[in-house]
């Protein structure tokens, strides 16, 4: 299975950064950003990383030609499992960098994440809100957190249910939009694991 969940929905504008470590953690110096994953899982490839991009279908079409148009990288993407993953939905995090909307640079972040919901709403079918938006706070900065249900769809293969952990964290002119997917289910659900990737989650300020 294709590793893209909530993941790169957002239609953001970002680049992929190296990791100044290959091994559990990923630093982008240049993002002041980190996070860690537990020593089974992996950090995608590039190779990896395009190649997912390319299968990724939307349910608006509008969303869908955009991102055919300007598809985004991610800064980092954390997987369970190697690819091609073909039991299911292949847990992950993805770390995704995009400027913050004009005319919300001085918006809390829950408004800010409450924009961002309408774009998936229309990208994904059956989405559903699990936890309703709620201000936390990521690495000592204020952010905001949704949970939701949703089901993910590739040009070449099956549909599959998902529960995604979204967290929005403004810096600056930019925010961190960090979505950590899983199966809803079984044996995959993996909660305690991402849960564990985003507690990792530093973020210089």
């Amino acid at each position: 299975m294709k590793i893209h969940a909530a993941m790169i929905v957002t239609l953001l504008s970002g680049s992929v950064a190296l990791a100044t470590d290959p091994g559990d953690r990923f630093e982008s110096v240049s993002m002041g950003f980190s996070i860690e994953k537990p020593s089974t899982w992996r950090f995608a490839t590039l190779r990896e990383i395009s190649g997912n991009m390319d299968s990724l279908r939307f349910s608006d079409s509008a969303i869908q030609a955009a991102w055919e148009h300007s598809p985004t990288a991610p800064l980092v993407v954390v997987l369970k499992h190697p690819e091609p993953h073909a039991q299911g939905l292949n847990p992950s995090v993805e770390v995704v960098v995009r400027p913050i909307p004009a005319g919300f640079t001085k918006a809390t972040p829950s408004a800010i994440l409450q924009d961002h919901l309408l774009v998936l709403q229309r990208a994904f079918k059956k989405y559903k809100v699990e936890t309703p938006i709620r201000d936390i706070k990521v690495s000592g900065l204020p952010a905001a957190e949704l949970v939701s249900t949703h089901v993910v769809e590739t040009k070449n293969g099956p549909p599959f249910d998902s529960r995604s952990h979204l967290l929005l964290v403004p810096h600056g002119k930019f925010m961190f939009v960090i979505t950590a997917s899983s199966p809803p289910s079984g044996p995959d659900e993996s909660r305690d694991e991402l849960a564990s990737i985003l507690r990792s989650v530093a973020i210089s300020k």
